[in-house]
């Protein structure tokens, strides 16, 4: 649809709707650019009219009201303009309300809605333009103390996942110290803004070749400045991400008028919690998690030949191993089916309302307590020795082996695939070597299955130095 209709559009619904306080104060032909605006309120944001509609506000405080808006925009086709005014106009109404009747008395000091009209005319034909980097620096320093005061675009206090997951990914960042080309930390104190420099372009490059002119012309480093804004439930929910340095032309890219980065990866339908500020670490996690099993069951054996508790059957079928863990995708679904629930689900809820040893906890008890219905059946229907005391060594060690399994699932940004393969492996190797404490059957080794199994007394012991380190570990 051209400008002309697009504008049509526009006036013929403000004209419908007389609820609606929106004024249409400019359309920039040449620029394809409606401007609203709503007197007396500090509403003011504009619409271009490209092959795809953007919806931008030179105010900070007015994109966040701005942004659901501005996701559902970029995140499927495209969308009629008196759409994205009705949604755009439904998210400031709050603003309005409060600002209506209230005349502010400093207009002279509010210079945040800046008309950016005449930027193009400076534009480089490379992929980035910039009007006056000293300029632009001064007006930064100047913002920057309302910046910190409002702590962040989407939240003021974050969760304890959230501090977590930024944690790791500042030593993660640290760890690597450019290595990949990414240099970042946050912003003073302030753990849930970060100031990230991307370097290493190849000159070789459209791109390399634009940054090395722009850092001789203006005296600047000959790379892309970030800001990053974390939400208080990262990361559950995508940051934002904005170019503060060099300006990028307009439709470069995913990078809008305001230098933030559109993208559906970024928005709520597109984004993952396993996405990292660097490199997605649950593949590294997922091996560790291999690993730590196979580690626990030599454990177990070694405690349980070292005491005498176990002695090697000669005569092993491989019966311990249960028929649904006996191809290693069906075991698979199955772990993933419980991991579901208690490792993406369960524990981020418990960890954003407690601390890591009092939520690791918890879930423990609750997946310990979830398996005594069965071992209660079982027991009832195989009458194995001690079958009380078989019951609760088992719920036992399952709440001790929630603390292995919590700590990969945080370490590894509650990636569903770390844990799963974490239970996934240990359903599969546990009864091959110990036996099954379910269905009673030896496994390399026989013995009687409360005392030796990795969920009966010898896992008990094994598991519970480990916990203990854990809980230090993400305290």
């Amino acid at each position: 649809m051209s400008f002309v209709k697009q504008k049509s559009a526009v006036e013929l619904w403000l004209a419908k709707d007389s609820n609606c306080k929106l004024l249409l104060v400019d359309a920039d032909e040449n620029e394809n650019r409606l401007v609203f605006q709503v007197p007396d309120t500090p509403v003011s944001f504009y619409i271009v009219c490209s092959e795809t509609l953007h919806l931008w506000s030179d105010s900070d405080d007015l994109l966040t009201h701005l942004q659901p808006v501005i996701e559902w925009m970029t995140s499927c086709s495209k969308k009629p303009i008196t759409d994205v005014l009705s949604r755009a106009y439904t998210c400031v109404k709050p603003l309005i309300e409060t600002s209506t009747g209230a005349k502010d008395d400093e207009d002279d000091d509010v210079d945040e809605f800046v008309d950016c009209g005449d930027d193009d005319d400076d534009v480089d034909d490379g992929y980035y333009a910039i009007d006056d980097v000293d300029a632009e620096a001064e007006e930064k320093t100047t913002n920057s103390d309302s910046d910190d005061d409002d702590a962040n675009l989407f939240a003021a206090q974050g969760s304890t996942a959230a501090i977590h997951r930024l944690t790791k990914d500042l030593k993660v960042m640290q760890k690597a110290s450019g290595k990949y080309g990414i240099v970042g930390s946050p912003r003073g104190d302030n753990l849930f803004i970060w100031d990230v420099k991307l370097t290493d372009f190849p000159t070789d490059t459209k791109l390399g070749k634009d940054l090395e002119l722009f850092s001789k012309k203006y005296n600047q480093e000959a790379v892309i400045t970030l800001e990053m804004q974390f939400p208080g439930d990262f990361p559950f929910s995508p940051p934002f991400i904005r170019v503060v340095r060099p300006r990028f032309k307009f439709l470069t890219g995913h990078v809008t008028i305001g230098g933030s980065i559109c993208m559906e990866m970024l928005t709520k339908s597109g984004w993952r919690p396993t996405n990292d500020i660097e490199i997605s670490s649950s593949l590294v996690f997922s091996g560790l998690a291999a690993v730590f099993v196979f580690v626990a069951v030599g454990s177990c054996l070694l405690l349980d030949l070292a005491t005498g508790w176990a002695t090697f059957d000669s005569q092993y079928q491989g019966s311990g191993i249960h028929g649904h863990n006996r191809k290693w995708w069906m075991g698979f679904l199955r772990a993933a089916g419980e991991e579901i629930g208690w490792r993406s689900f369960l524990l981020p809820c418990l960890m954003e309302r407690y601390t890591a040893p009092i939520a690791l906890t918890i879930s423990g008890m609750f997946w310990g307590l979830f398996h005594v219905p069965v071992m209660i059946l079982l027991v009832y229907r195989l009458r194995p020795p001690r079958a009380l005391v078989t019951v609760l060594v088992q719920s036992l060690s399952c709440a001790l082996f929630a603390f292995p399994h919590g700590w990969v699932a945080v370490k590894s940004g509650y990636s569903l695939w770390a844990s799963t393969v974490m239970h996934a492996v240990w359903n599969r190797v546990n009864p091959w070597v110990l036996g099954s404490i379910y269905t009673q059957a030896p496994g390399l080794v026989t013995g009687r299955q409360w005392l030796i199994n990795g969920e009966g007394l010898a896992g008990c012991l094994v598991m519970l130095p480990i916990a203990a380190l854990i809980a230090v570990d993400l305290s």
